[in-house]
């Protein structure tokens, strides 16, 4: 690793945590303090390839992540600014096709940062968050997806306590709205890098945040949820529009894409990409471009990658759940004995026979040769 004279004058504790995660980095100013150079982001270029950096500063950082979704993020940001027991506010813009940094100009006070990444076309929740993450400072973290607002009694319903996190919980919600608000998480900092962030296996929508809390718990944290009303997601449709998908799913609703995904990666989650401390995340080269204001472009490949044969497994056992859900008369017996192509004709079948006549009655017919029951 090269040495220079900006980083012998590095205090012995943070010269000794670079060296061991060997990571270029360049402090403006030559007497920093390890904490205030964490508390400003004064740096004017780093690699940023794992977590922890440097002891974090008592206080809460917000991160949160964001591609295009701009259209009630203003209302969204107006809420968190509300809470002067947020720190910071680590907002990552994942490649969107129109910048944030006016409207962050406009409400900024200084604790906002904007991380603007380049070159990443699809959105990957797991990759933005991670890197959103590792921008934070604080010991304690609140992770909010930017169609969240936090009301004016949030902090005083969550008092977080070591060995504790506040998370969503789907199951309790009072309608289907509130079910978007799984997403939320409050916890430790120490917590959230010991079971080594988001799994990044999963690349597409859904289960990241169960996945997630799932480790968490097995770590030993206790989980509590949140209370709802301290909480509100603004709707919206299409939650996967800039996501991958497999090309069977182009003639199915968006709403039903998200419920196949999430299956999809609830078998990555807990079979086929368990995800643990020797994951290596996504790096990213981070610039500083303006006050407040950083440039991040992606360093090396994905490392994480699914086989397609453990993903075409994970598909076949989504599309079986899926039908058993929507067609509660079909046998799951004799559906895991069909072929693949066979399930995805059903599957697609299912949806187009509401608008069109041919598909409802080849529907009707095929979908008779499953009702019989032969589970003993």
């Amino acid at each position: 690793m090269v040495k220079n004279d900006d980083q012998k004058s590095l205090k012995p504790r943070l010269s000794r945590i670079l060296d061991w995660f060997q990571i270029p980095f360049r402090i403006i100013s030559t007497k920093i303090n390890p904490k205030t150079a964490l508390n400003q982001h004064d740096f004017e270029t780093k690699y940023l390839a794992d977590f922890a950096m440097s002891e974090a500063i008592p206080g809460i950082s917000l991160f949160t992540a964001i591609k295009n979704r701009h259209d009630n993020f203003e209302e969204v940001l107006q809420s968190w600014l509300m809470h002067k027991q947020i720190n910071e506010i680590i907002i990552v813009d994942w490649d969107s096709e129109k910048s944030l940094a006016p409207l962050i100009k406009k409400y900024q006070d200084g604790r906002i940062i904007l991380a603007e990444v380049k070159n990443q076309p699809k959105w990957v929740l797991s990759h933005a968050f991670n890197l959103s993450a590792r921008l934070t400072t604080r010991n304690r973290l609140l992770k909010m997806d930017a169609d969240v607002k936090i009301m004016p009694s949030f902090f005083n319903c969550h008092n977080l306590k070591p060995g504790n996190f506040y998370c969503g919980n789907w199951q309790n919600r009072r309608n289907d709205n509130e079910k978007h608000l799984n997403g939320t998480v409050y916890l430790y900092r120490d917590d959230f890098i010991n079971v080594n962030g988001y799994n990044e296996c999963i690349k597409t929508y859904g289960w990241d945040d169960t996945d997630l809390y799932n480790r968490l718990q097995e770590s030993g944290l206790k989980r509590n949820d949140f209370e709802y009303d301290t909480l509100f997601h603004i709707p919206h449709d299409k939650r996967i529009i800039h996501q991958d998908k497999p090309d069977f799913l182009k003639n199915i609703p968006d709403d039903e894409c998200a419920k196949f995904t999430v299956s999809v990666n609830r078998q990555l989650g807990t079979k086929y990409g368990i995800w643990t401390k020797n994951h290596t995340i996504l790096p990213f080269n981070i610039s500083k471009k303006g006050n407040h204001f950083y440039e991040c472009v992606q360093a090396a490949n994905d490392q994480n990658h699914i086989t397609e044969d453990k993903l075409r497994q994970s598909e076949n056992i989504a599309i079986i759940e899926r039908l058993i859900v929507i067609d509660g008369k079909l046998s799951p017996a004799l559906l895991k004995k069909t072929g693949m192509e066979e399930l995805i004709l059903l599957y697609n079948l299912y949806f187009e026979k509401k608008t069109n006549p041919d598909s409802k009655e080849r529907y009707e017919i095929m979908s008779k040769s499953f009702y019989e029951v032969i589970d003993n």
